[in-house]
């Protein structure tokens, strides 16, 4: 319990969205996933009806916090307010976060996945990236863990928006980052996607940064993304739960590793990532077997 304190002790910062406690009882399901990939992940349930708080601890990238995993504490409700067995008072906030100690706590609600009602078994999509050169990468991406993006990535890739673009930005043993219109990383499609990242909010999406991992470029807003990828040269775990990961490459690693290698110069942040010649993409194509990926909601 004296962990519990602690932890929630610490999690006075802006940032969180909760939703108000409702008939049930339940006031709601969080995870805690702060910016910068460190900390502690795990699950908050405040049931206000029954007068507990569960709280499970595990790491979703597969690390438990500690073996018992679930602790229960009990809390007493006075009005609108609960407070804990170690006096951590609960209130919901006026913009319906979640108010701790009078401090907006980063307990984000996690996104059950949805249930799909056709149980066929679909391929996942392949997606083929074709060099200016003739050499490819070939990846496999996965709708069922990030379907926003997944359908996105297909639609821009299938209608030829990729279509001689660049790979405007190289960081040999980070990432390879490509898709910008405008060539610079400052380009877009005209629109945004959500973020699909335990940060924002999105706890399914559990694909780590890993060598091979394709995800999606983004500004500091975590719903920024929009035609911008980055694919990774190496595996990068402090991305995980920042941004939103949406396939793995089967093959070509020998095409990554090439394009890695091309000479850069120095930006105007000071890292060297500015390819000295340009690493054209001919084409990037998707096989959806069959299964219709142009409808996903988008942002202005």
């Amino acid at each position: 319990m004296k962990r519990i304190a602690i932890l929630l002790s610490v999690l006075l910062v802006c940032g969180c969205t909760a939703p108000a406690a409702t008939a049930s009882g339940i006031d709601g399901k969080y995870v805690y996933a702060p910016e910068g990939g460190s900390g502690i992940y795990g699950e908050y349930v405040i049931d206000t009806k029954a007068g507990t708080m569960t709280v499970n601890e595990v790491n979703i990238f597969g690390t438990p916090y500690r073996n018992d995993a679930a602790l229960v504490e009990t809390i007493t409700q006075n009005g609108d307010e609960w407070t804990s067995e170690k006096g951590m008072v609960f209130s919901e906030g006026a913009d319906g976060s979640l108010d701790v100690n009078h401090g907006v706590a980063t307990l984000q609600r996690v996104i059950e996945p949805q249930v799909q009602e056709d149980t066929e078994v679909k391929q996942n999509p392949i997606a083929t990236i074709t060099m200016a050169d003739g050499k490819t990468m070939t990846l496999e991406l996965f709708p069922a863990i990030a379907p926003i993006t997944v359908a996105n990535f297909v639609t821009l890739a299938n209608s030829g928006f990729y279509d001689g673009l660049k790979f405007h930005r190289i960081y040999s043993g980070f990432m390879i980052q490509g898709g910008c219109p405008k060539g610079d990383g400052t380009g877009d499609p005209g629109y945004s996607i959500r973020g699909e990242f335990a940060a924002n909010g999105f706890v399914q999406n559990n694909i780590s940064h890993t060598r091979g991992v394709i995800s999606m470029a983004r500004s500091r807003s975590y719903n920024s993304a929009g035609s911008q990828f980055f694919i990774m040269h190496a595996d990068s775990p402090f991305l995980n739960a920042q941004y939103a990961a949406f396939g793995m490459l089967t093959d070509g690693f020998d095409t990554l590793d090439a394009i890695a290698a091309t000479p850069v110069t120095t930006n105007l942040y000071g890292e060297k990532s500015v390819p000295l010649e340009d690493v054209v993409i001919a084409s990037v194509r998707v096989e959806t077997f069959g299964v219709d990926y142009s409808s996903f909601e988008k942002l202005q």
